[in-house]
């Protein structure tokens, strides 16, 4: 079990939750948000400054990560903090955050996909059958929150908005299968 948290924890349990060992101690001091792997020996996690928005991080391991063998990975993207990470593949994941970047990796090439709203984009889950993937945000206004769901064909190589409308903002989205996904949000405003 892997869990992140502000000021650069990685945080790992090897025995269910009833010991944490503390992973990659000083490699960043940015919040992380998102984290997702293949196994124990290639995990991704993905952050930054939200409060100035201003500063992205992506983190990775590729081997030994029980033992904190951690690197900071450029992306070619600054300036967007990221808030999560998902895929089925070590070579096809999405990365996903502030002000609706929307990062693929394809196991040797980052490219960052335009289209998307200004608003951000807080979840994304890629369903491992298909190789779609589902991308949910919203405005966090505090006068008029609202809420988006993309989808990514896989087939075509294409994000396309889905129709949907609510005054929430969308936090969260996972799955079990292409056709049953949940998304979650709130209806209390700010970028967190």
């Amino acid at each position: 079990v892997w869990v992140v948290g502000n000021s650069g924890d990685i945080f790992y349990s090897g025995d269910g939750g009833l010991n944490w060992i503390r992973q990659a101690a000083g490699i960043t001091s940015e919040n992380l948000y998102g984290i997702w792997g293949t196994g124990t020996d290639n995990i991704w996690v993905v952050g930054g400054n939200w409060t100035a928005g201003n500063t992205s991080v992506v983190l990775h391991c590729s081997s030994n990560c029980t033992n904190g063998n951690w690197g900071v990975i450029d992306v070619g993207v600054s300036g967007k903090p990221f808030r999560d990470v998902h895929g089925w593949a070590a070579n096809d994941f999405w990365i996903v955050g502030r002000d609706g970047v929307a990062v693929h990796y394809d196991g040797s090439i980052w490219s960052e996909y335009s289209g998307f709203s200004s608003n951000h984009l807080f979840g994304v889950w890629v369903d491992s059958a298909t190789r779609n993937a589902w991308a949910v945000g919203g405005s966090t206004s505090i006068f008029s929150p609202t809420s988006e769901i993309y989808f990514y064909n896989n087939l075509n190589n294409l994000w396309s908005q889905e129709p949907f409308s609510d005054s929430i903002t969308l936090k969260a989205v996972s799955g079990v299968n292409a056709s049953t996904i949940w998304a979650v949000g709130s209806t209390t405003a700010g970028g967190n």
